[in-house]
């Protein structure tokens, strides 16, 4: 996630070949819901833009992430843990599987990447991404795209607006968009990757 050529800089971040995109999201979305329909779609358009996928490996969201990234000929790291073994088996999209020990390492792992794009989900996600968020709030990680794909995260942003201490610089470092294509336009944007 790291070990890509720097080609240049746009905007403060720098420009890489084959970036990687973390994509956070709900492991237990049940068969049939639309998020899924919305994460394939995702990763569908991220290997077609030739990002790589970063998530977490298992079932749900990341699960139907990993099929469309894919499907389209992309490359998906999974990085999963010994905390889930065996209880829980990588996708099988995946095409790189990253064995950590436990959730620290893991964050570490998810949070290295060049952007980020959060979907819908529970307190993992929640997790990852106020992690990533306060990792580049306090300048522990570099300024990179960190997108939230839905109008229920604008209305949970307004919330945070209204009552919490969080300002308007901190809430300036995510982006809100309505679509998993606006999302992906955003990052080819800000980090496509170059011929």
């Amino acid at each position: 996630m790291n070990e890509r050529a720097t080609k240049g800089q746009k905007d403060g971040h720098e420009r890489r070949e084959s970036a990687a995109v973390a994509v956070f999201g709900s492991g237990s979305a049940p068969a049939g819901h639309s998020l899924l329909d919305e994460a394939e779609r995702l990763g569908r358009k991220l290997a077609e833009a030739g990002f790589v996928l970063v998530c977490g490996g298992y079932g749900g969201v990341m699960e139907a992430a990993s099929r469309g990234a894919s499907q389209a000929g992309g490359q998906v790291v999974g990085v999963t843990m010994d905390l889930f073994a065996p209880r829980l088996a990588p996708n099988r999209w995946l095409t790189r599987e990253q064995r950590v020990t436990d959730f620290f390492p893991r964050l570490q792992a998810l949070t290295a990447a060049d952007a980020y794009v959060v979907l819908r989900g529970g307190i993992g996600t929640l997790t990852e991404a106020t992690l990533a968020w306060s990792l580049l709030q306090t300048g522990q990680l570099a300024p990179r795209p960190f997108v939230f794909v839905g109008q229920d995260w604008q209305r949970l942003f307004d919330a945070f607006r209204d009552t919490t201490f969080i300002t308007e610089r901190d809430l300036g470092l995510a982006t809100v968009v309505d679509r998993v294509e606006e999302a992906v336009a955003f990052l080819r944007a800000e980090l496509a990757p170059t011929p």
